[in-house]
């Protein structure tokens, strides 16, 4: 494989990846925003029973909105980073300049937890419509 290969078959794997995640974090803002919604309709319903799963389930879907949000913020930031440290590869023709992006590590930890505030959310609400199923008109 020559170079121009590598880097080209290299140049597609990073877009794909790039897009990738770009398709992750609207399915999620979308999946929490409607999941808000969907949710908000059993207010008006008596559901006095283990009204608290809902309120746990909405908080964390709050939460997961959040972490997205800080997490395009943060992966500006860390975009800005790598920009600054490819700039002085260049400048400096030499591979010795420190390419530890500081920002990164954080864009991955407020991905995760997105997800995971997500998953207990949703799970949240499904045992709140188990336990008020027969309420549910």
């Amino acid at each position: 494989m020559t170079d121009n290969e590598y880097f080209s078959e290299r140049k597609v794997l990073v877009e794909l990846e790039a897009d990738s995640y770009r398709k992750f974090d609207t399915t999620l803002l979308t999946l929490s925003s409607g999941a808000i919604a969907l949710s908000i309709t059993f207010i008006k319903n008596d559901f006095s029973f283990c009204s608290c799963l809902l309120k746990i389930a909405w908080a964390l879907w709050l939460i997961t909105i959040s972490t997205q949000l800080m997490s395009h913020l943060i992966s500006a930031k860390a975009i800005r980073e790598d920009v600054k440290v490819l700039k002085e590869k260049h400048s400096s023709k030499t591979n010795l300049v420190s390419g530890r992006n500081k920002f990164t590590p954080w864009v991955n930890r407020l991905n995760l937890s997105a997800v995971l505030s997500f998953v207990i959310g949703a799970f949240s609400f499904i045992i709140f419509v188990m336990v008020n199923y027969d309420k549910i008109p």
